[in-house]
């Protein structure tokens, strides 16, 4: 592991935060909607960012010598052989390292701190979202499903208008 991974705030590391780690289990982490209100470790185990740093070694040399009709062989694993046994030994080796490494640079008030700077990041890319924390309560969920409404409608619309009527009469 490079001795400035999760020490210094680079470009490499937005975009490997941003698209690489950020594909581990989309529909788990929620990386996009939880972005805006946890820091990275919040979202990530460190067994989710050691597979994100495993499956790109593993594949980067495979697919820089990428010509047409052939590829490299990947460093741990090789569907190409028939091989089905998963990963080899010291692509787990590999991943076992990484993650004791993160467990502790996780720790390093350095990690920390580009936590922090990340979360401001997309804060400010998205809007501060300090609304959106309204969301986790049921208020806040259907003043969410108005707006979405409006957007989809627009306010002169007769259908958003015949609802937000009839849910007025609803609620008396």
């Amino acid at each position: 592991m490079h001795e400035d991974y999760r020490r210094k705030n680079s470009p490499e590391f937005k975009y490997f935060m941003k698209r690489i780690l950020g594909a581990v289990s989309p529909k788990q982490t929620d990386f996009k909607r939880k972005s805006v209100r946890m820091t990275i470790s919040n979202i990530f185990t460190p067994s989710d960012e050691a597979f994100a740093l495993l499956f790109l070694y593993n594949d980067y040399d495979s697919w820089l010598n990428t010509t047409k009709g052939t590829r490299l062989r990947k460093k741990f694993t090789d569907g190409k052989s028939g091989n089905k046994e998963g990963w080899s030994n010291e692509g787990q080796d590999l991943y076992e390292y990484l993650v004791s490494e993160l467990e502790e640079r996780r720790e390093e008030q350095q990690s920390k701190e580009l936590e922090t700077e990340l979360l401001k990041m997309y804060q400010k890319q998205n809007g501060n979202h300090k609304q959106q924390d309204k969301e986790e309560n049921k208020e806040g969920k259907t003043r969410k499903r108005k707006r979405t409404l409006v957007e989809i409608l627009g306010e002169d619309d007769e259908d958003y208008k015949f609802f937000m009527e009839y849910n007025k009469n609803e609620q008396e």
